[in-house]
């Protein structure tokens, strides 16, 4: 797997020329070793309710996230269908942990059907409205609003969306508390996509080339 993506014409590491993707890269090898590990310990945790399987395997698919990216970028195998490999996976781990989580403690069900919400579909809709431009994958959507990528892709930006809830229902259980962070993080991804909305480019979509702001 010595394949590196190329350079776009523009000189932008972020931006797409219409190159050709392998689909085996080592980055799609890390996500779907990290999706299936964190499937599986979910798998060993549901007869047996265990908490502790569960929280390993949700801290596998943050590690594996962590690590499958930064792969990407070290190895320049950043693929536009690997980014959206990426953003399937992570719904589907967060959701084997929070959907068994929400089951087993009734009192925090409301932040986290509020989480499914605002992960499940405004974040994911947000996360591939990337798309719409030449762009490789989400980190590069500074090229189009610097705004949008502080609040969303910012690494301190998704740390804070990542551990907040976790903080507030699992560590800590705050049910409001948590419902109110849940609730501005959705109207933040709302905002974000009502400002992508304005900057999308006319049919038939994303010609190869530069996506910087213009």
């Amino acid at each position: 797997m010595r394949w590196r993506s190329p350079l776009a014409r523009c000189g932008d590491r972020g931006c797409w020329d219409g190159w050709a993707e392998p689909l085996v890269t080592w980055p799609n090898i890390i996500t779907a070793l990290r999706t299936l590990v964190a499937l599986s310990l979910t798998a060993l945790a549901l007869p047996k309710q265990s908490v502790t399987l569960l929280l390993v395997g949700l801290f596998v698919h943050w590690g594996g996230d962590v690590l499958d990216g930064s792969v990407a970028r070290w190895l320049h195998q950043e693929t536009r269908g690997g980014a959206l490999f990426d953003v399937l996976a992570d719904r589907v781990c967060a959701l084997a942990f929070w959907l068994p989580w929400a089951a087993w403690h009734p009192d925090v069900v409301w932040p986290i059907a509020l989480y499914v919400l605002e992960f499940a579909l405004a974040d994911a809709l947000l996360s591939v409205m990337w798309l719409a431009w030449p762009l490789v994958s989400c980190n590069y959507v500074d090229r189009v609003d610097p705004v949008v990528h502080r609040l969303n892709w910012w690494p301190p930006a998704k740390a804070v969306n990542t551990a907040g809830l976790l903080v507030l229902v699992v560590v800590w259980p705050q049910p409001l508390l948590a419902s109110a962070f849940v609730t501005a993080v959705l109207v933040v991804k709302c905002v974000s996509l009502v400002r992508l909305h304005r900057r999308l480019p006319g049919l038939p979509g994303p010609a190869p080339g530069c996506a910087a702001v213009s």
